[in-house]
């Protein structure tokens, strides 16, 4: 019985062989025609033609010059560029891509010329001979068309029969002779149809040069990666990482020329892209972990290098921020700026602005406003906008950011709250819902609970909301929480009010329901209410949206002095937190004093100081952040403890004062001092970024994971399941996996599944994955694992894709009926045709291991490809109907080859092809492949078989009976048959 270890390459491999034990895809026994996959060659007296049959409309241009003709196909087409090579070696052709074209070369010898047209969805190009007639239309000096002027196509009904023969193959003629040469072809008729639009020759000729991929050169280094960017000509440039990517994007829009970088994938790099854009060049790589990258010019050569360094520009920009101007802005000091671009970030689903520089080394430090963000960069500028209205400009000063309004810009915070708000608070009455000054809280709650439980039905929720009201000032937000929910349910009319909406949403916000306060402080009726933006601003910091919570506080500063001490710290802590985190340190002094000058909590007291010491390093003075820091350690309060311990560890590690593995020990020992809010998400986050880079992958994988799902609604969440999904891709696709065996990767990617990245990369684990299982005769878990993609994860053509291939494990597994099952699985009717054929075939084999021949032959009937004639020697060989083996094996039975040598696989098929012909009586056809065959099965593995079957003396053999031989070959063949050759991955075009 076959080892199933033997087939591990099966899993990625649907090239459907039959009783021919694993032959290569050799030429049919015709010499007129060859075909394999997408693309069919044949031969005629004037010409030699080639289709390349795609399933759906490709755009493509042929231009030519100087002895070269290049055929640019738009997008990433399935070619072998050996099988082109094998096809047509005096041509030398080569295949490569550029950006989103596929090229294929051709060096056309003198006097050759081509011609090249449209039909279907296919596309045919005819290398003319020296001296061939073209035509009757008269072609232009490089492009030649089949089609010409006049509307007449010479050759296109040939054309179209031969695209029928590449997609469909009907059988050739049943012989394996070689053919005969000097024969001439048959006359094409011609067929009427209107001309074809031609790129004209000038034109071409230009289309080359504007279209010649910029050659990338990408070499590994002993400290990462070193990619050249070449430019004919000075171009601005910018660098920048986000989110575990790294971008580089010039000015001067070119496809580019990766095929030398693509080959660091799976080691320093993880993926290499280049995005579509008109107007710019746009690369986005995932480097390994660790690896950052630092930028430097060579006359007009950009070099970039990625290694274990900091990220750190040359010379930071400068950075201005202006709230006092007429209309507030942030002003960028630079003068050599190309314009700005606006690109889409195909991962995290946002745009960016991004500004390229001339000058070399001029980044800007990571920095946030409440409009937009500055992204670290080592080159030039990248801005996320936090708004639709950004507006980038150059101005004789530099590069101004603004909107139409202006940005909202802090200004004069100082001002605004020693001048509060005209007219108090509208909708939170906390001074007259408190009760007296001198009140006894017990007997004023018995009272009022009492009017509740005496209340009529009419009277029961204005009493409700008395007591509410008293529970809320005096800050009980729970009893307040439970009381407003008995009037929401009883009075929805009531509820929907502003004021008792926005106390709803505050009492969810101060008891810690987040979730439940995002949807009621976000209703419509609260939408123009200054006192619900002050609470949706502290939501926004509580969940760490800080350029939402600084545009909301910005706007009610002066509602602050109004609110009674407790909130009015509590809000205005999370305002100079706001302030900070979007960049505007000048503001926050006021504030905090606000906080620091009123006898605070020492929980508060501790914060602000933390704060103050912020407020300090964004100005420059880190001395005094740091003893600020160190001072609010020692003070014993948990929270703004954890903060100062990381704030100080994160500056120490900045000016290398600490390593990164001190730094890692000290977050790390923080991680239980303080839970549940973006505190720990921040310090979660960090210590996973500090723990990949330093290579502790495993750690950084938890860590990581932790805060992803812990703190799901965060802003900042997105970016963290993208550098964990970066990370887990880098560990399944890159080293670690050969150390591991296969059940312990199994048992990674079980616990890291959901965070596996979509589209081919995903693909690429899942099938590196399955193939390791399988090698270790592990089927039903390569099934299970597959099975549970399918269900929970694949949409589209790679469900399509996973469900072929678990019917392909299945029928490996010898379960012909799950096999079936696997393929009633509903895909998209718009599946590739390719991957359509592989899974009739697979149907038509479950149906034969089922002993249902005739049901498995009906499926293939329409069938003629040469993977469907090895399925039909297969059922035929296993019921011994030896005469139809005979006709379909000689239809795949390959011309013998010039130098006289068969590969193993062709090999094979003629011993096989020898014993039917024995078996089924057939002493013409022993015959004559005995003459076309002899030669070349001498000196093979299966030489002295071959000559025992076709009659002939072999040493040691002369008392072996033929036909008894013969059978004892259909045996050991049963064991080799349609699913041992399975070869290439199901179909993905």
């Amino acid at each position: 019985m076959i080892r199933r270890s033997a087939l591990a390459v099966a899993l990625l491999i649907l090239a459907l062989t039959g009783a021919t034990a694993g032959a290569k895809d050799a030429p049919p026994s015709r010499a007129v025609a060859a075909s394999t996959g997408h693309l069919h060659f044949s031969e005629h007296r004037d010409f030699r033609r080639v289709i390349f049959n795609w399933h759906e409309p490709v755009a493509y241009v042929l231009i030519g010059a100087e002895g070269v003709a290049r055929l640019r196909f738009v997008g990433a087409v399935p070619l072998d560029a050996a099988e082109l090579q094998a096809a047509l070696p005096d041509l030398s052709p080569t295949l490569r891509a550029q950006g989103n074209t596929t090229v294929v070369s051709f060096r056309l010898p003198a006097g050759v010329k081509l011609r090249h047209f449209r039909s279907g969805t296919a596309i045919v190009v005819d290398i003319l001979r020296p001296g061939a007639p073209s035509g009757p239309h008269t072609p232009a000096p490089a492009v030649q068309a089949l089609c010409g002027p006049s509307g007449s196509c010479p050759g296109l009904q040939t054309a179209k029969a031969e695209l029928k023969t590449a997609t469909a193959e009907p059988p050739p003629q049943p012989a394996p002779a070689p053919a005969e040469s000097g024969k001439g072809d048959t006359a094409e008729p011609v067929a009427q149809g209107n001309p074809i639009d031609l790129v004209p020759a000038a034109q071409a000729v230009a289309a080359t040069a504007a279209a010649d991929a910029l050659l990338v050169q990408g070499a590994a280094t002993p400290e990462g990666v070193r990619l050249r960017f070449d430019w004919p000509k000075p171009t601005a440039a910018a660098v920048f990482r986000r989110a575990g990517a790294v971008w580089i994007v010039f000015a001067t829009p070119a496809a580019l020329d990766l095929a030398e970088p693509r080959k660091l994938v799976g080691g320093a790099l993880s993926t290499l892209d280049q995005i579509a854009d008109e107007r710019a060049t746009v690369l986005r790589l995932v480097p390994r972990a660790g690896l950052a990258p630092s930028v430097r010019r060579d006359g007009n050569s950009w070099i970039v290098e990625l290694k274990a360094q900091d990220a750190q520009p040359d010379t930071p920009l400068n950075v201005e921020t202006r709230p006092a101007a007429d209309t507030p802005s942030v002003l960028f000091a630079l003068t050599d700026a190309a314009e700005p671009l606006r690109l889409r970030d195909p991962e995290l689903g946002d745009s960016l602005v991004v500004v390229p520089l001339t000058a070399a080394g001029t980044g800007a430090l990571e920095q946030s406003f409440v409009d937009f963000r500055v992204l670290a960069s080592v080159q030039g500028l990248a801005l996320r906008p936090n708004v639709d209205d950004l507006i980038v400009a150059s101005t004789l000063d530099g590069l101004a950011v603004t909107r139409p309004g202006g940005l909202l810009l802090a200004g004069k915070i100082e001002h605004r709250l020693a001048n509060p708000a005209d007219g108090g608070l509208r909708l939170l009455d906390f001074a007259s819902w408190r009760g007296e000054h001198d009140a006894n809280f017990l007997r004023t709650r018995s009272r009022l609970e009492h009017l509740v439980t005496t209340a009529s039905p009419g009277e029961r929720s204005r009493r409700r909301l008395a007591l509410a009201h008293f529970y809320f000032a005096n800050f009980f937000a729970a009893e307040a929480g439970g009381v407003l929910e008995a009037i929401r349910r009883d009075d929805p009319d009531l509820a929907a009010d502003p004021a008792v909406a926005l106390m709803i949403g505050a009492a969810e916000l101060l008891t810690g329901d987040r979730r439940a306060a995002t949807q009621d402080l976000g209703r419509q009726v609260l939408d123009g209410q200054i006192e619900a933006t002050l609470w949706r601003a502290s939501l926004a910091a509580e969940t760490g949206d800080w350029p939402a919570a600084a545009r909301g506080f910005i706007t009610t500063v002066s509602l602050l002095p109004l609110y009674p001490k407790p909130l009015r710290d509590r809000f205005a802590l999370e305002a100079a937190e706001a302030l900070l985190e979007t960049s505007q340190p000048d503001a926050v002094p006021p504030i905090l004093d606000l906080v620091l000058g009123g006898r605070p909590s020492r929980a508060d007291e501790a914060m602000a100081l933390y704060l103050d010491g912020r407020r300090a390093d964004q100005q420059g003075d880190r001395a005094h952040a740091i003893e600020r820091w160190t001072a609010v350690a020692g003070m014993g309060e948990p929270r703004s403890r954890v903060r100062s311990l990381i704030a100080r560890a994160t500056a120490q590690l900045e000016t290398k004062e600490i390593s990164r593995a001190d730094a890692i020990k000290v977050l790390d020992g923080l991680r239980f001092d303080w839970r549940g809010d973006f505190v720990e998400f921040e310090l979660l986050r960090r210590l996973g970024e500090l723990q990949l880079a330093e290579g502790d992958r495993r750690d950084a994988l938890d860590t990581l994971r932790e805060a992803a799902v812990n703190f799901p609604d965060y802003p900042a969440a997105k970016e963290v399941m993208m550098e964990l999904s970066d990370a887990v891709a880098e560990m399944f696709l890159g080293d670690t996996m050969k150390n591991l065996s296969p059940l312990k990767a199994l048992a990674l990617y079980d616990e890291f599944k959901d965070f596996t990245p979509v589209g081919e990369r995903g693909d690429r684990i899942l099938s590196g994955l399955v193939d390791r299982l399988v090698a270790v005769d592990l089927l039903d878990r390569a099934a299970a694992l597959l099975s549970e993609q399918i269900e929970h994860r694949l949409q589209g053509h790679d469900k399509a894709r996973a469900a072929t291939q678990l019917a392909l494990l299945r029928l490996l597994d010898h379960k012909p009926e799950a096999a079936l099952q696997a393929l009633a699985i509903p895909i998209d009717r718009d599946a590739p045709v390719e991957l359509l054929r592989q899974r009739v075939q697979l149907r038509a084999r479950a149906l034969t291991d089922l002993q249902r021949p005739d049901e498995a032959l009906a499926v293939i009937a329409d069938d003629h490809s040469r993977d469907a004639d090895r399925l039909r020697a297969d059922i035929f060989w296993h019921g011994q109907k030896w005469g139809e083996v005979v006709t379909v094996l000689s239809r795949l039975a390959p011309t013998p080859p010039s130098d006289g040598k068969l590969d193993d696989g062709s090999t094979q098929l003629v011993l096989n092809l020898a014993a039917a012909m024995i078996l089924a009586g057939d002493k013409a056809g022993l015959s004559q492949l005995r003459t076309v065959y002899g030669k070349a099965m001498s000196g093979t593995p299966s030489g002295d078989a071959f000559h025992v079957l076709a009659g002939e003396s072999a040493p040691g053999a002369k008392d072996v009976d033929p036909r008894e031989f013969a059978s004892h070959v259909a045996q050991l063949s049963e064991l080799q048959g349609f699913m041992t050759s399975l070869r290439g991955p199901p179909a993905k075009n």
